[in-house]
């Protein structure tokens, strides 16, 4: 089985780095869902690793897919928001 990462451009780097080779950058909403249903669709990926930010826009989707399926395991990870200058806010 494989690892998937799907997220931002700077954690994406990171991530590829380590070795993941599936590593898709996402440009919005409707692009992660997609991406998501076809990472999710191929037997290929065991574990998926989304960027937290990505994770909070498609969360009801990853719901559904893994209401469905007992593979891929999706897993929420931070995102380099600090490296990209964007401030954190609560």
């Amino acid at each position: 089985m494989k690892v998937a990462c799907i997220g931002d451009r700077l954690s994406l780097l990171g991530i590829g780095l380590a070795g993941i080779k599936k590593v898709t950058y996402i440009k919005g909403n409707q692009d992660a869902r997609e991406k998501l249903q076809e990472i999710a669709n191929s037997k290929d990926y065991g574990l998926v690793l989304i960027t937290s930010d990505v994770y909070k826009e498609i969360e009801e989707t990853v719901k559904e897919i893994e209401g469905s399926k007992t593979l891929p395991i999706f897993l929420e990870i931070p995102f380099m928001k600090y490296l990209e200058g964007v401030k954190e806010t609560e």
